[in-house]
This record gives structure tokens, sequence and C-alpha cells, in this order.
């Protein structure tokens, strides 16, 4: 039974196309101020079946604004230390154009309209494969 600190939003899943060995691998952009965070939620996506995924790291909005583009399949965005606005209109966008999907951590009230799902602090590991796979990513 999911936490009652899980927001699900309307999640469609995502298609991926065929790929080839030559292609490269899909690409998550994974976003926190803290670092022991980061390391535990890549972590968490690499013992979710997704260790085979590039993981690009930011620690503020702005570097997740430069960092961002549309091989990106994901975004994780926790606690970002500053630049949140810029972020979240890119994401709108991104996720408007290119269909990637957002999950957004230590969420407090309402998710934002630029998230497909969200986990209130604290959560487990368990709860974060379980939003994991209402996103369709495999």
């Amino acid at each position: 039974m999911p936490s009652p600190d899980i927001n699900l939003l309307n999640v469609h899943p995502i298609l991926l196309p065929a790929t080839d060995e030559t292609d490269p691998p899909p690409r998550i952009l994974l976003v926190d101020r803290n670092d022991d965070m980061r390391y535990f939620v890549e972590t968490c996506l690499h013992s979710n079946g997704l260790a085979t995924w590039s993981i690009d790291q930011a620690r503020t909005g702005a570097e997740a604004v430069r960092s961002l583009h549309r091989e990106h399949q994901l975004a994780v965005i926790g606690d970002v230390a500053s630049g949140q606005e810029p972020l979240a209109a890119s994401l709108r966008s991104m996720r408007a154009l290119h269909n990637i999907r957002v999950l957004k951590l230590h969420c407090w009230s309402t998710p934002p309209d630029w998230c497909d799902a969200a986990l209130r602090h604290p959560f487990s590991t368990s709860d974060f494969h379980r939003v994991l796979s209402t996103l369709s990513l495999h």
C-alpha cells in the first residue's frame, strides 16, 4: 500500500525508442544541493534497474538549467540551492516538448505543476522505488 505522503499526478508511460549498442544510454538529471542526498538517490536509481542510465548531477537550479536537454528522460529534483524558478520554467517546457518525466523530492505541500510525481520528506527507498515504477521508465 503506498505511503500517504506520495503524490501521483497524471502519469503516462514513456515509450522508449528501440536502441542499438551504438546509441548512448538514456539520461537522468539529478538535482539536489546536498551531496549525501544525491548519492542516496543515485544508489536508489541504480538499485531500481537504471544502472546503465547516464546520470548528470547539479546542485543549483542554474546548473540544472545548463545541463537539461532533450536526451533526459527523467529529472529528479530535490532541494535546490538557488534558481528554482528558472529550473521550473525549463522543466515545464521540456515536459511539453520532449516528454521528460519529473519527480520532485522534499515536497511539503501541493506538488508543483512541473512534476509528474512527488515525495514528501522523509521517504524510504521503497517509497522512491514505488514512485519510479509509476513513471514507466523501463
